[in-house]
């Protein structure tokens, strides 16, 4: 019964190449999106959309602009841990 819940997603390892970074947040980008159609709303409780893309700024900023477009309560910055 958690308040806030985070979208799925794929963090990716280090160091990783572009191309599989971009491939990994198109993943977590199609799971995000299920994740709001899935999401039961209700008042008090929130679903977190999380941006991806590793350190590649341009994949971060598609992520970003996917998430918005889908629609969250909240957003959270993954992969630079």
């Amino acid at each position: 019964d958690a308040d806030i819940t985070m979208a799925f997603d794929e963090c990716t390892q280090w160091p990783v190449e572009r191309h599989e970074a971009a491939s990994s947040m198109k993943l977590s980008m199609a799971w995000a999106e299920r994740s709001r159609k899935a999401f039961k709303a209700r008042p008090g409780y929130a679903l977190f959309g999380i941006v991806q893309g590793s350190v590649f700024d341009d994949l971060r900023a598609e992520s970003a602009k996917v998430l918005v477009d889908i629609g969250f309560e909240g957003y959270a910055v993954g992969g630079l841990a």
